[in-house]
């Protein structure tokens, strides 16, 4: 239809500019004509596509909605929904636009297609529980007052989208303070909400370290998205009574455009975290540990099911999804898996804490308060060495007795395990605040943190028990609280 019309105006160009060569009282008439009539075509294909593009709008629209009704909705819900808004609910992102005055609904700015779709279809099934369940708004946009209107103007069926919205929290900062403000007002646990975001550095991080399911939707929440994220919540809950929820559900991990195969590692560097997997035609693909689903043991030998791709560099590459078998142990491929919050330390501390000579964690920062007495947490030992390996030393031979050859036996790794895996289990205790220096200088406390004064943090978390694992897990670190998951198989025996 494009091409037609494009024919059209250059043909009228074209004869157009013949005419101007012709006599006045000629090409006057002719042109006026000519005018008449192309702007009557044009006219009738515009209407003709736009016709088009309602039609194929209207049919993605039905699929949508159709693949909500055939959904089968999981028996336990979250008892709060939080959304984002820029890019996540509509688009462009408020900060996009260039003007004085507040962008206007369906024209300016637009709801995704699946959002739209999601929420006639929970605005459709208000008697039913899916329908019944809270829904939140927390964006940090610096176009607060423009955000508030926006909610006002659009409209879902017969409401405005800001009154479907149980609480509201705009403003810049920090989401966790959009997050305790919704706490706070709706009564909800952090184990009882699932939040959707587009911003996975910093937002998605942030948040999943207060022990809250998210979704990550960096190109605009997708009903795939949110089926699956709240099929994952009942999931969790229908395994724990207190289940750590701190699990960000990605985007790539719902939907693919990849093809899935099987293969073998074929070489793989620890080191500088990357190699190589072979299909079954003898094909080679690239692989990143990045890449690596947590969990998925990658030594050379290991097989494995991984999506195909190919990568910036226009080579075959591979992300593996997971052990088709566990060569490495000769378990079975479908062992069970346990998702658990984790936490990074260097080395030589991660060592200590799991042999039982450190039995306080410190940091600057309040991590742990997410987590109460009681929670099992996974031990990830970092990449990297602690600066300073002389203080624990100090202490251990002043404090302790130990003599050289014990301290380098309870500061190493055990045999088989490296820096860069999930090592062990702790149980934590209580977290406390320790800010005043007199308090950081108690020796009793100095012994337990292994560090002097300044080096002990101003919070301070209990080590009930700690114990390796039966091997290493090679897992991502980040920074907090994280998720790890790995073989249940691998945890120590209660």
């Amino acid at each position: 239809m494009k091409e037609i019309l494009l024919f059209v105006l250059l043909f009228t160009s074209f004869l157009s500019l013949a005419l101007t060569f012709t006599p006045n009282t000629l090409s006057q008439g002719v042109k006026k004509q000519v005018t008449r009539l192309s702007a009557k075509f044009v006219v009738s294909i515009s209407s003709d596509e736009e016709m088009e593009t309602e039609s194929r709008k209207q049919n993605v629209e039905t699929k949508l909605a159709s693949s909500l009704d055939d959904w089968k909705v999981p028996p336990i819900l979250p008892k709060l929904l939080v959304f984002d808004l820029d890019n996540t609910i509509w688009t462009p992102e408020l900060y996009q636009i260039r003007q004085p005055r507040c962008p206007l609904a369906d024209r300016d700015i637009t709801l995704f297609s699946d959002v739209r779709t999601l929420l006639e279809y929970l605005h459709e099934n208000k008697a039913s529980e899916i329908g019944r369940i809270p829904l939140a708004i927390a964006s940090r946009t610096n176009k607060g007052q423009w955000a508030r209107q926006l909610l006002k103007d659009f409209k879902v069926e017969d409401a405005s989208l800001g009154s479907m919205m149980d609480a509201v929290e705009i403003e810049t900062g920090s989401k966790k303070v959009h997050m305790a403000n919704l706490k706070k007002s709706t009564g909800v646990s952090y184990q009882e909400m699932i939040f959707f975001d587009d911003d996975m550095r910093l937002n998605l991080r942030e948040i999943s370290q207060l022990g809250l399911l998210c979704g990550h939707c960096p190109k605009g929440l997708t009903i795939d998205l949110f089926k699956k994220t709240l099929e994952r919540y009942n999931e969790l809950h229908s395994s724990s009574d207190k289940p750590w929820m701190g699990e960000i559900i990605k985007a790539h991990e719902v939907a693919s455009d990849g093809s899935i195969t099987t293969g073998k590692v074929d070489y793989f560097n620890p080191t500088k975290r990357f190699g190589f997997v072979k299909d079954s035609q003898g094909e080679s693909y690239f692989f990143h540990e990045s890449k690596v689903a947590q969990g998925v043991q990658v030594r050379k030998g290991s097989n494995v099911e991984f999506e195909c791709m190919v990568d910036s560099q226009g080579r075959n590459a591979a992300a593996i999804l997971r052990n088709t078998d566990d060569s490495m142990t000769g378990s079975k491929a479908n062992a069970k898996q346990v998702t658990m919050p984790c936490f990074t330390m260097s080395q030589p501390f991660a060592s200590l804490l799991l042999n039982g000579i450190k039995t306080i964690e410190s940091r600057n920062n309040d991590m742990f308060t997410a987590l109460s007495p009681g929670t099992k947490v996974l031990l990830h030992a970092g990449r990297r060495d602690w600066h300073d390996q002389e203080t624990y030393k100090d202490i251990l031979a002043k404090d302790v007795e130990f003599d050289n050859e014990e301290i380098k036996k309870v500061s190493q790794l055990q045999k088989g395990f490296q820096k860069g895996q999930v090592l062990g289990v702790i149980t934590v205790g209580d977290t406390y605040q320790v800010s005043s220096r007199d308090k950081k200088m108690d020796s009793k406390l100095q012994r337990s943190v292994l560090a002097y004064g300044d080096g002990i943090g101003t919070y301070c978390t209990e080590i009930v028990s700690a114990q390796w694992l039966s091997r290493g897990v090679s897992v991502r670190g980040q920074p907090g609280i994280y998720s790890a998951t790995i073989d249940e198989k691998f945890l120590p025996k209660q």
